[in-house]
């Protein structure tokens, strides 16, 4: 299918009404520049109510880069490292957004009584402190008791990875 949810990059019927008065090149030209440079981080977000995800749009920036949806979805939670599989969406944030853009998404959040959720094949926002939390859940205990067993001497260690609670 030629939809832009199975296309790579900004679909061609997306940037003609986001931006109707470039060409498709000038308009793809300008969502790089905007969007792909780089990023603070992503988050997953989960199923909203109406009312909180309306209040969360009005108050906050952010764009939709993924929706969730198909085998993945299917998963139970604890069948994996991977904790969350009642995401619905994926988030992106540009520093167009300011320095603060995804501490005030994220604080919208858990102000609404939601929890952040990250997918390791992103960054987590910009300074985040319990990232083994936001990116596995309670799982990342589990992860590190796998680490200590097969991986003792750190070989495969690098930032971000679930440290070994092992000797």
């Amino acid at each position: 299918p030629t939809s832009f949810m199975n296309s790579h990059g900004p679909s061609r019927e997306l940037l003609s009404r986001v931006l109707p008065e470039m060409t498709f090149t000038e308009a793809t030209a300008a969502y790089l520049k905007a969007y792909i440079p780089s990023s603070p981080g992503a988050s997953m977000l989960p199923r909203f109510d109406d009312a909180f995800f309306a209040k969360l749009l009005n108050e906050t920036f952010s764009t939709a880069n993924h929706l969730m949806h198909g085998a993945a979805l299917q998963v139970h939670p604890d069948d994996t490292a991977y904790p969350w599989r009642n995401s619905a969406w994926q988030t992106e944030y540009k520093f167009a957004e300011g320095p603060n853009g995804s501490y005030d998404f994220l604080s919208r959040m858990l102000e609404g009584g939601y929890t952040p959720q990250g997918y390791y094949n992103y960054l987590n926002p910009y300074g985040m402190k319990n990232w083994r939390s936001y990116f596995f859940g309670d799982h990342w205990h589990k992860l590190s008791e796998i680490r200590a067993k097969y991986d003792p001497k750190d070989v495969f260690g690098k930032p971000l990875t679930i440290e070994s609670i092992g000797e």
